[in-house]
């Protein structure tokens, strides 16, 4: 238990950071990867995906640019304004990335602490019970945890 909240932690630290830089980048600069009947673009905070029941016509490849326009979008956008029939579009914002790899770090984070705390007073690692007066290897007579090392 203690080495998988610690590596929860870990790559969630991770995926946060990465999270919080693409957030960041697709802030200021526009990223799209564009194919034949869809794109995937990075703009103005979100990730965005638009396709197309037809070719769109455009040169498929990687692009970017700067944002002509530096403000966030907020919240969900659906759908292409002024776009003919058959073209969709939905984008995301980064930050609801970010908030979903962030609150499971946070908890991750919390457990291990928890857990490092409770060693270095001599307690229970599991319930708390303070192991003072008890052998060094015996089980907390509270929750029959065995005795972890620190």
């Amino acid at each position: 238990m203690r080495s998988h909240a610690r590596t929860i932690a870990l790559s969630g630290s991770a995926a946060t950071l990465a999270m919080l830089v693409l957030w960041i980048v697709a802030t200021f600069w526009i990223i799209s990867f564009i194919g034949q009947r869809a794109e995937l673009f990075l703009v103005q905070g979100t990730v965005q995906v638009l396709w197309a029941d037809v070719p769109l016509g455009g040169a498929p490849g990687f692009y970017t640019r700067p944002s002509a326009e530096v403000r966030p979008i907020w919240w969900l956008v659906l759908g292409v304004t002024g776009a003919p029939p058959g073209v969709h579009r939905i984008g995301v914002p980064v930050w609801m990335f970010f908030l979903a790899a962030g609150v499971p770090t946070a908890l991750a984070w919390r457990s291990v602490l928890r857990l490092r705390r409770r060693i270095a007073a001599g307690v229970c690692a599991r319930c708390g019970y303070d192991r003072r007066g008890l052998a060094g290897s015996a089980r907390c007579p509270e929750c029959g945890a065995p005795v972890l090392k620190r």
